[in-house]
């Protein structure tokens, strides 16, 4: 088979042949050569000269080699080593906007593509097949020969594995697309296959290839002296054990010790004026806020140019049955990022970002789908900062939450606050009981509180529990055992962030943040408050790391970064919410129905409202954000924000538009707006609004129009409403229909499309698209 195939096909291992036999060899041959007759003496009907390679896929042999891997390494070991399988869908979408199929416009075949750690191979053998297609449509009517496609793999095709195993699979797959493109009858005339694996280990020159190095990606290598015109790859997430040439890659530059931050800044040394386009964790790109992580933000925005970022987080919990599985075996929130090193005059002075939300499962379609609200254009300048928050309030919120956040931002913080009061010398993280080395008897001697019986506000001392600890690893603040104090929680209380004011001492875990403040009862409780308003809420799920991308929680600095918006209320306001705090303190104390407290927190939460002015669009932000998004987020395809949308609702955001067209139009003379709206079953996939820009009835006046021929026509429309962009990932488009004064808007039937806040930024887009057009 070596001296028939050649190339790494079958290599044979020095000690093949004594323990391989003839026996071996004829079982073999029974299954691939229809002339042999079996034991029944019937013949073999597969007759492997004749057979289409096309019928097994890269993914299949990639799919194949991950499973034995997993069943042999465990899936422990997959997840430290921070490698998940690239699924084909993914490879198709990024290869779509690095290397799309021919056309006129871009027919070039005389690139050089590396995937850095190449695995087995996905990336590489999906490259090829688009080369391979470039070069047909350039070279019409010639057709592809064998000669053609092993000089097109060897000086055009490159990858780094450091796995024996998975560069074997990756030559193996690029063999098999070799042959995908050759008829199998001419096969036998079609010489050998070129050696692709370059092995240091390998003595044996005339058996060394030079396209597929066996290397660490960090090795001083041949790779290194080839100028690539596009890299791309799934390189791994590993952060924990990394490998020394690894480690102090990342120290040299003075980066985070996350593996995938060394293979984003390695790329650009390779690909000077090419495109780079790389799967890579999200967090350590975007997210995470420590100085070493903005010491790389800092190079890729200030040294590379990025182009465009696609955040992938939310379908990382998503189960396969609802289709998830795009990113089923990724361990860590994932992401692609699009870069080069090619700065001119013409460079964006934006970012396009794109945050996917939606699993769609019906009769058109079934896979992800891309909404337009889950893409924005993101100021270049805005992105450059090291520590920015952006990417965050992009993710989940609309061009005015932007607004809103920065407003917001613009007090100055509690950690501030706490320190100019003395409050940081109190406040700290509970005890550590792992590895205990610190004595201390007292701490077992006063109540404890674990972190799932803390409720919001306050927590009843019969919440508390004893603990027979006396040793510890640390002890924590003990300061902040100490009555009155507040305790924050990391993770959330029934899906709602929690503090909890407590008039008795007591002592709890890391996961909860103390605050004591000495005779301070009222601070507290107004601290208490705030933290549980939905203005925190909104404020922290737009801008902390991990809340809303990885894990529910928030980090204790990330609470003392909070804008003070409590201390720095008016006293009026500050004295009311004292005293909703002792109402809510006094149901719970008496065990009173816990319903009584919706309508203190209603009012507690106007009163901030009313003491920082905000105005009513403000709170129409705020309150969308948290019932319909972080809702979206947290429950999933049960949320109401997936729910159909009832005819309320669409007089609601009709409403909205309307007055939100007429603050523009007062300006402009007597035109004004109204809308009609068209009631619908649930079942209909698509909801209509019909804007109108004429003086037929008052501004703002809504309109419902019962035709129920318009049904239909929805149903019509909604095919189109996709657009196929890869396997299993889709488009979807929302209308927008100038036609004459009438300005007719569809959107999916999902309530978080036809919110108020959707109709403030439906109204601004709108706005902008008019003015445009007067111009």
């Amino acid at each position: 088979m070596e001296v028939v195939f050649n190339g790494n096909l079958c290599p044979i291992s020095e000690n093949e042949p004594d323990k391989v036999h003839q026996k071996h060899l004829d079982l073999i041959k029974t299954c691939f050569w229809s002339k042999t007759k079996q034991d029944d003496h019937q013949s073999v009907l597969f007759d492997w000269r004749i057979f289409d390679f096309s019928i097994i896929p890269i993914e299949l042999i990639s799919g194949i080699y991950e499973d034995f891997l997993s069943n042999e390494d465990g899936k422990d070991h997959q997840s430290q080593t921070g490698a998940f399988y690239t699924p084909r869908p993914l490879a198709e979408f990024i290869l779509n906007k690095v290397l799309p199929y021919p056309s006129v416009q871009d027919a070039k075949y005389n690139l050089k593509v590396l995937d850095p750690t190449c695995g087995s191979g996905i990336f590489l053998v999906e490259s090829l097949n688009r080369l391979l297609d470039r070069w047909e449509f350039a070279n019409a009517p010639k057709k592809l020969d064998f000669n053609t496609i092993c000089n097109m793999v060897k000086n055009n095709i490159f990858g780094i594995e450091q796995s024996k195993e998975a560069i074997k699979v990756a030559a193996f797959s690029l063999y098999l697309a070799m042959l995908n493109r050759l008829d199998p009858k001419k096969l036998w005339q079609n010489g050998k296959f070129p050696y692709l694996i370059y092995d240091p280990e390998n003595t044996n020159s005339k058996k060394q290839g030079y396209n597929l190095f066996r290397m660490s990606t960090f090795d001083v290598g041949l790779f290194e002296k080839i100028e690539y015109d596009l890299i791309v790859g799934n390189p791994p997430f590993k952060r924990r054990h990394l490998d020394n040439d690894v480690r102090q890659y990342l120290k040299k530059y003075n980066f985070a010790q996350e593996a995938i931050l060394a293979f984003l800044h390695r790329a650009t040394t390779f690909c000077p004026q090419g495109n780079i386009a790389l799967v890579c964790g999200i967090n350590p790109l975007l997210f995470n806020t420590g100085k070493l992580y903005q010491n790389f933000r800092d190079f890729l925005f200030e040294k590379t140019n990025v182009t465009e970022i696609y955040n992938f987080a939310i379908l990382r919990k998503v189960p396969k049955e609802e289709d998830g599985s795009l990113f089923g075996t990724a361990s860590a929130p994932t992401g692609i990022v699009f870069y080069n090193n090619v700065f001119s005059e013409k460079q964006s002075n934006r970012i396009l970002y794109c945050a996917p939300k939606s699993i769609v499962k019906h009769r058109f379609m079934n896979g992800l789908a891309i909404d337009a609200t889950d893409i924005k254009y993101l100021p270049r300048e805005a992105c450059k900062k090291p520590n920015a928050t952006i990417w965050k309030t992009a993710m989940w919120g609309t061009e005015r939450d932007f607004s809103l956040i920065a407003h917001l931002q613009s007090y100055k913080i509690l950690a501030d606050t706490f320190k100019e009061k003395g409050w940081d010398k109190n406040a700290g993280v509970g005890f550590q009981t792992a590895t205990p080395i610190k004595l201390n008897s007292e701490i077992s001697k006063i109540p404890f509180i674990a972190a799932d019986k803390v409720e919001r506000y306050y927590t009843p001392v019969h919440n508390c529990d004893t603990i027979l600890d006396t040793v510890f690893y640390r002890t924590g603040n003990l300061t902040a055992y100490k009555k009155p104090h507040l305790l924050i929680k990391a993770g959330q209380e029934n899906k709602e962030f929690c503090s909890s004011f407590l008039d008795y001492d007591c002592s709890f875990k890391k996961t909860i943040y103390g605050i004591h403040i000495e005779q301070g009862e009222n601070e507290l409780k107004l601290l208490s408050a705030f933290l549980n308003a939905q203005l925190a809420t909104y404020i922290l799920f737009l801008t902390t790391a991990s809340w809303g991308i990885e894990r529910e929680e928030v980090k204790p600095n990330e609470v003392l970064n909070l804008p003070d918006l409590c201390f720095s209320l008016p006293k009026v306001q500050q004295d009311a919410i004292i005293a909703c705090m002792d109402e809510i303190i006094a149901i719970k104390k008496q065990n009173l129905p816990i319903y009584n407290i919706d309508k203190i927190e209603k009012r507690t939460d106007n009163l901030f409202y009313e003491g920082l002015n905000l105005t009513d669009k403000d709170i129409v932000l705020i309150e969308d954000l948290i019932d319909l998004t972080l809702d979206g987020f947290q429950n999933r395809k049960e949320s109401i924000a997936f729910h159909p949308t009832i005819a309320l609702e669409m007089r609601t955001y009709s409403q909205y538009l309307s007055n939100a067209i007429n603050d523009f139009l007062k300006f402009g003379g007597s035109l004004r707006s109204w809308a009609t709206i068209f009631p619908i079953s649930p079942k209909i996939p698509l909801i209509l609004v019909a804007l109108r820009l004429n003086e037929v009835h008052p501004a703002g006046f809504i309109e419902e129009n019962s035709d129920y021929n318009i049904s239909g026509i929805l149903k019509e429309i909604e095919k189109d409403t996709y657009q196929q962009y890869a396997e299993s990932i889709y488009y979807r488009k929302f209308v927008k229909y100038y036609l004459g004064d009438t300005i007719y808007i569809i959107k999916p039937n999902e309530k978080r499309f036809w919110s108020r806040s959707l109709a403030l930024n439906d109204a601004a887009e709108i706005i902008a698209e008019i003015m445009s057009n007067q111009s």
